[in-house]
Formats: C-alpha cells, structure tokens, sequence
C-alpha cells in the first residue's frame, strides 16, 4: 500500500488550496441554546388572535417549554428526594457504625 506524498503544508493527499469542510452554522440564541425548526398545530382562532396582537409564537414556545420541562425536572428532583430520605430513614448511611464523629 502506498501513502500519500505529504505535501509542502505537511497534510497528506490534500491540494494546496483545499480548505476543511465547514458545516453551515444553525441559528443560535443570545443566551448560547441551539434554535430548532418543529412544526405544531394550534387552535385557528387563537393563532388569529395571536396574528393580529402581533406576538411572537416562538419566544412563546420557547418560554412555555423552558417552564414546563423545568417544572417536570423539580418534580422528579423532590420525587427523588422524598425516596432517598426514606431509604436513609430506614437504613441509615453507609459507614456510620464506624464513624467517630
């Protein structure tokens, strides 16, 4: 198997003019999150009123969803929470016959 003559830019098999594959750049956020394109369905007569206000569905979602996947996440947390002081209540903590403190 031959290799590829190393070129005067020290890449291998490259032409001189070659530049890296840059993938194209997804919009972002001023707060650093991704933006993702979905597609929803919502009620005719509230996305016409929402039209005619002039608001902005995306900041909306946007703001709704933040809400509710933080609020499912406080839920698991203090579900969590509740069993891990059972089990210690019931058990106690690993090590504590031989703590000295």
């Amino acid at each position: 198997m031959r290799m590829p003559k190393r070129l005067k830019s020290g890449r291998a098999g490259l032409a001189e003019d070659a530049t890296p594959f840059q993938p194209l750049a997804r919009p972002v956020r001023a707060d650093g999150d991704e933006k993702q394109r979905v597609n929803l369905t919502a009620s005719a007569h509230y996305l016409g009123e929402a039209k005619r206000l002039r608001l902005n569905l995306s900041e909306i979602f946007d703001t709704a969803l933040r809400v509710a996947v933080r609020a499912q996440f406080e839920r698991e947390l203090a579900e969590y929470a509740d069993w891990h002081n059972t089990h210690i209540a019931e058990h106690g903590v690993f090590g504590a016959k031989w703590r000295s403190w």
